[in-house]
């Protein structure tokens, strides 16, 4: 029996229906509820959270479908030799992996993990099929402008788990164990230059990176019953 499918449709823009109010109450109750994550729960637990909001992010970026042409290609980039960011990389798929089943705004997606080489530099490391997002694994922060520099230029959306990369010019960060704030950071100068348009829906439980000095708390949205 094939797996259960799970769609995360696109929002529209304007007035909130209902339904679609009652489907952001409930991304919203989840960015809540990781803003609360006691300390000694196991770390798997946290990268549940953040694969999940992730994916479910991605379904509010307006320009996805054009650029993915079907399916949503997402690659999880690491430093080779760095046995730190290659482990964060190879969890992070695995999470992801476990997630098989769900469609971002009705397209399926498929992840493959990539190494970058300093002295080969990222157009090597991106050889290959498009991609059409792009995680960035702690260890490549010295990188970060070699990176976006590339992904501005191909409309590859720039995803990290460390909001220092963010607030630099990553585009969007899910930040599974920041303590107090919604998990969800955007640049959107970054994020626009990267070609993608996430909509009000998704500001409103974000943190936004406006300008390199400052991040604006977002107030989540109320119940809608």
């Amino acid at each position: 029996m094939p797996s259960p499918t799970r769609t995360i449709a696109r929002p529209r823009h304007g007035a909130i229906p209902m339904k679609n109010a009652r489907r952001l109450f409930l991304l919203a109750s989840l960015v809540v509820m990781a803003t609360h994550v006691p300390r000694g729960i196991a770390a798997e637990w946290n990268l549940g959270r953040q694969t999940y909001l992730l994916v479910r992010a991605l379904g509010y970026n307006d320009s996805l479908r054009a650029h993915a042409k079907g399916e949503v290609a997402i690659a999880i980039l690491f430093k080779s030799g760095d046995p730190r960011s290659q482990a964060d990389a190879t969890n992070l798929a695995a999470a992801l992996g476990d997630m098989e089943g769900t469609r971002i705004q009705g397209m399926g997606f498929q992840v493959r993990v990539i190494s970058y080489v300093p002295k080969a530099g990222i157009k090597t490391a991106l050889t290959g099929p498009p991609v059409n997002v792009l995680y960035l694994c702690d260890g490549l922060e010295s990188y970060l402008d070699e990176i976006t520099d590339l992904t501005r230029r191909q409309n590859i959306l720039t995803v990290a788990g460390n909001e220092a990369m963010v607030v630099r010019g990553a585009g969007l960060g899910i930040i599974s164990n920041k303590q107090g704030e919604s998990p969800i950071v955007i640049n959107l100068r970054a994020t626009r230059k990267e070609g993608a348009s996430f909509g009000s829906d998704l500001l409103r439980m974000a943190r936004v990176v406006r300008d390199e000095s400052q991040i604006n708390r977002i107030v989540l949205p109320q119940d809608p019953r």
